[in-house]
């Protein structure tokens, strides 16, 4: 299975938000330009579930930061990706079925950066199993 946030940045690529991986859309690593960019990280999650039919269920977590030139900008991208993730279930991507993707919170200002452009993050749950 490749890593949540790669399988999230294919989805969210596909949802049709403008988000295109490795010009707009990143993991792991927010790049200096271009100046509006989201970008998705991997974050502690939960422990995987032990179950007796050795059926594996892991629960892995990412939070999704959007950079923008302008406010308005990136909170409407940060909002339509929450709406495009949250409640995303059943979906096959990268080897795994996501059975469940939920926002843990609503998106926020997380801070400007160096150059004074907003950022806003929101954190998702994850379930997944191997396809």
């Amino acid at each position: 299975m490749n890593p949540c946030s790669k399988d999230m940045a294919n989805y969210l690529a596909a949802a049709g938000l403008g988000l295109v991986v490795g010009t707009n859309l990143f993991t792991g690593r927010e790049p200096n330009s271009p100046a509006n960019t989201a970008t998705i990280y991997d974050t502690p999650g939960d422990a995987p579930m032990l179950t007796m039919d050795n059926v594996r269920y892991d629960y892995p977590a990412i939070q999704v930061r959007v950079r923008n030139t302008g406010y308005q900008a990136g909170w409407a991208l940060i909002d339509s990706i929450r709406t495009a993730l949250h409640g995303l279930a059943h979906v096959t991507q990268g080897g795994a079925v996501y059975e469940l993707v939920k926002c843990d919170q609503e998106p926020f200002l997380l801070d400007y950066d160096e150059s004074n452009r907003p950022r806003f993050v929101c954190n998702f749950s994850v379930q997944r199993k191997p396809a």
